[in-house]
């Protein structure tokens, strides 16, 4: 609990116009797994990849390297409600955390997105490939978040 108490105390006020910085809580989450999954989350809505309307100023949009060659409009247009809201898995990985979410398919069951991010919640990055989502237990190394208060 201490060293993720010690994370996001060292991440707060990162948030600026970095588009890829969480806009952490400004209450301590129980664990660094469930400040990961919150960012993760805070960041899928505020750039427009779930059914929440993105965040209005464009300075707070992240540009993914598939998004290249497309006006701002078209890059959300193409994102709107491709990820279900509400992170599904969180693995900590090499250098940080990897948090899984479904599509918003309700056909696909196989596959989802993952958003990835270092050890102190910045970075933050939609991996552009599909993932498979893992069965009913959790993969060596993941945890299930907490649901949001």
């Amino acid at each position: 609990m201490l060293s993720a108490v010690v994370l996001v105390l060292a991440a707060r006020g990162q948030v600026g116009s970095d588009p890829r910085a969480c806009a952490l809580p400004s209450h301590v989450l129980p664990s660094a797994a469930d400040t990961a999954a919150y960012c993760a989350e805070e960041f899928v809505e505020r750039n427009g990849y779930t059914d929440v309307i993105a965040a209005t100023d464009p300075d707070r949009i992240a540009i993914e390297p598939l998004d290249r060659g497309q006006t701002l409009q078209q890059v959300l247009e193409l994102r709107r409600n491709t990820i279900a809201r509400g992170a599904r898995l969180v693995c900590r990985v090499d250098g940080g955390y990897n948090v899984l979410f479904r599509t918003s398919d309700p056909r696909e069951r196989v596959f989802g997105k993952e958003v990835s991010m270092g050890e102190r919640f910045a970075g933050l990055r939609v991996v552009t490939y599909y993932v498979r989502v893992p069965g009913p237990t959790a993969p060596h190394n993941c945890t299930v978040p907490a649901p949001p208060d």
